[in-house]
C-alpha cells in the first residue's frame, strides 16, 4: 500500500535527563586535527579465542603508548579479525592499524620504527598476546 520495496528499520532513544546529571558537561571538546601526517602500522596479534578484541585493542594501545618518546599514539583500530585454518586451535588473530603522530612536527621513520619495533617487543613478551 506504501510502495515500500526494501526492509524498513525503525528505532527509538529515550534519555532520561535525570540519570544523566552528575556526569559532567554534556559539551563535546573539540580538537583541532594535526597539521602534520600521521605514520601508520600494521600488526596482528594472536591470543586465544575467548578475549574479546577490544580488550586486546586496548592493550595492544597501552603496549604502544609506553614506547613513544616526544610523540603520540594517535589512534589503535582493528581492521579484521580471524579465526580458523592457520592458527593454533583455541586462538584467533586480531589485525590492528597503530596510528602514530605529533600536533608539532612530522615524525621521522626512524623514531616511528623504533616504536613500533618496541611494541612487537612488548607483544612478543606478553603473556597474552603473541606475534604473528
Amino acid at each position: 500500500a506504501h510502495e515500500i520495496d526494501g526492509p524498513i528499520f525503525a528505532g527509538e532513544f529515550l534519555i532520561d535527563p535525570g540519570r544523566l546529571a552528575g556526569r559532567g558537561s554534556l559539551r563535546g571538546k573539540f580538537v583541532p586535527p594535526s597539521a602534520f601526517p600521521r605514520s601508520v602500522k600494521d600488526i596482528a596479534v594472536v591470543c586465544p579465542k575467548a578475549e574479546f578484541a577490544d580488550s586486546v585493542r586496548s592493550k595492544v594501545e597501552s603496549l604502544a603508548k609506553e614506547g613513544t618518546d616526544g610523540f603520540e599514539v594517535e589512534e589503535v583500530r582493528i581492521f579484521d579479525v580471524y579465526e580458523g585454518k592457520g592458527l593454533p586451535e583455541g586462538t584467533k588473530s586480531i589485525a590492528l592499524t597503530v596510528a602514530y603522530g605529533s600536533s608539532e612536527r612530522t615524525l621521522k621513520d626512524k623514531e616511528v620504527g623504533l616504536a613500533f619495533d618496541d611494541l612487537q617487543r612488548r607483544i612478543g613478551d606478553d603473556s597474552v598476546l603473541s606475534m604473528r
